[in-house]
């Protein structure tokens, strides 16, 4: 804000070294006011209780909401203090997009216990003890009768987020009768949608995927996989073959990668061979 109560008509927003500076209500109001006067004589009634009063706060209303548009929009101009839909427009430009909530998934194991057989099909629907609905995705699967043998699935939470699971937490089917089912293993718990500071820090590694170095590049395009939390690169450059802290030898003019990624997130070896093969300089091995 201006330090100064009055300002004129033409300094209603600037833009200096400290970023944008804007006129409150008040100061564009009174230079509104003043502006009237110079130009209809000093008598002319701006009140409220006039029609060019209401016109005239109206006008400073509007031009005061213009100001603190653009002072929002320029303070998100900046990646470290941008938020919301604005740090989204600018991690676009990194190539990097938040990433959404997923879902918890847990597996099931199944034993007809009926006296013929039971398909288990796309869209078939479990319920835990809280009421809370678990979806199996995946091919039709045929139990045979009478519990001859049992079937393990893997479901998926209708709810997306970290719904937890404990063991034996998911225990019936919503519609079909006489199925036994029995968790065994607490679900894989999923994730609420990426906050900003988190797509903000990620961000920061990644701009590694446009970087100058082999390895920066390789780090910040893994990252941009989703699932993917966090990158360990050794990069051996020596001449003779180096050990790694989990004791992995490492041989000369080579890299080793490790990977942390989410619990239930399945991301296939040849996605990852692949993007690493393509940003290694020909004749590094790994």
């Amino acid at each position: 804000m201006f330090t100064n109560t009055d300002v004129y008509i033409s300094e209603f927003i600037k833009i200096t070294s400290a970023g944008v500076q804007i006129a409150n209500f008040p100061q564009i109001r009174a230079a509104l006011i003043e502006r009237y006067k110079s130009v209809y004589g000093e008598d002319i009634d701006l009140s409220t209780a006039s029609a060019d009063g209401v016109f005239v706060n109206d006008l400073a209303l509007i031009i005061n909401n213009i100001c603190m548009s653009i002072q929002t929009f320029y303070g998100n101009m900046d990646v470290d203090n941008a938020s919301g839909i604005y740090l989204d427009n600018l991690c676009k430009l990194s190539n990097i997009t938040r990433k959404p909530a997923t879902y918890s998934n847990a597996s099931l194991t199944l034993t007809n216990e009926n006296d013929f057989e039971v398909n288990v099909t796309n869209g078939m629907i479990f319920v835990d003890k809280s009421g809370t609905e678990w979806i199996y995705n995946g091919p039709t699967i045929t139990l045979a009768k009478n519990a001859t043998e049992t079937s393990t699935i893997t479901v998926e939470c209708s709810t997306p987020g970290p719904v937890k699971a404990e063991a034996g937490w998911i225990d019936q089917t919503l519609e079909v009768t006489n199925i036994a089912v029995t968790q065994t293993n607490a679900a894989n718990i999923g994730s609420d949608e990426e906050s900003d500071d988190e797509l903000r820090n990620r961000r920061n590694q990644s701009t590694g995927a446009q970087g100058t170095t082999v390895v920066d590049s390789m780090i910040g395009s893994l990252l941009q996989i989703s699932g993917i939390d966090d990158i360990l690169v050794y990069n051996n450059s020596t001449s003779e073959a180096q050990n790694a802290d989990d004791g992995t030898s490492i041989p000369a003019h080579s890299i080793y990668v490790i990977l942390r990624k989410q619990a239930g997130v399945v991301i296939s070896d040849e996605t990852i061979g692949t993007l690493i093969y393509e940003k290694l300089t020909p004749g590094i091995s790994t």
